[in-house]
């Protein structure tokens, strides 16, 4: 499916992982949190926003019968194919090259749905977690990871010093009481609930730039273009390290 969100990802799937140790991290934090409450072998698992592959790895560890996962690129999902054949080469895989806020499943049910470093790009997160509602079966597990709004502070108050203007972002970061809250408001009783704030290392501060690009995190449409004095007085600015709020909630329905 084309958009320009997968598109952008897809882009940079073959450099994704040397960049996100972050979305690494956020994934193995949900992972943990999860996993009490996942069973072994149960019969299907769908992984949300999949990417190269960082929860899906974690996720067969409870050898699902199924393990199904969703992305907007399809670079991507061959990424965390590959990836899953190396180290679970036995597990069936299901993937699928969709907006999950527009897809219709035909698996259903799902014992446990999952998505980390996706929820922040949703138009519509209300509405996306009453979908997963009608997806999970009786007493399903959902479990999301994403970031919070005091990620990338370095870089919206060097961007508002070098421009004058505020950073308009792409994406919807989420504070974990927001999250929450909007996960009680669909229903769900949340099991467990944590944020924390975790940091980068860049080359150097410009290189930041360019890691954000290969994350696929920059590139806003709606953001008007730098003039070249401007974009040299942001990298000036820019420190050598960037922070993230790490949110991550697991819920039952």
């Amino acid at each position: 499916m084309s958009s320009p969100i997968g598109k952008r990802f897809g882009q940079q799937a073959d450099r994704y992982d040397a960049v996100s140790s972050v979305q690494r991290e956020l994934a193995l934090k949900l992972w943990e949190s999860m996993r009490p409450h996942v069973p072994m072998g149960c019969q299907r698992i769908l992984d949300i926003g999949a990417g190269t592959g960082h929860l899906t790895q974690l996720l067969a560890q409870s050898i699902p019968n199924e393990l199904h996962i969703l992305d907007l690129s399809s670079a991507m999902l061959e990424a965390a194919q590959r990836l899953l054949h190396t180290t679970h080469p036995l597990q069936q895989l299901h993937l699928h090259c969709e907006n999950v806020e527009t897809w219709q499943p035909s698996q259903q049910p799902f014992q446990v749905i999952a998505s980390s470093a996706a929820l922040q790009w949703f138009e519509n997160v209300p509405k996306f977690l009453a979908h997963t509602a009608n997806w999970l079966a009786p007493q399903g597990i959902l479990g999301l990871a994403t970031f919070g709004p005091q990620t990338l502070h370095e870089l919206h108050l060097a961007y508002a010093a070098a421009t004058g203007v505020p950073l308009e972002p792409g994406t919807h970061m989420i504070s974990e009481d927001v999250l929450q809250a909007t996960l009680r408001n669909q229903g769900f009783h949340i099991l467990t609930s944590h944020h924390c704030l975790a940091t980068m290392d860049h080359e150097k501060p410009r290189q930041m730039l360019r890691d954000l690009k290969s994350m696929g995190v920059t590139g806003n449409q709606r953001q008007q273009h730098l003039t070249r004095q401007s974009l040299q007085r942001l990298q000036a600015l820019l420190p050598s390290i960037s922070t993230w709020e790490l949110v991550w909630t697991v819920a039952q329905r």
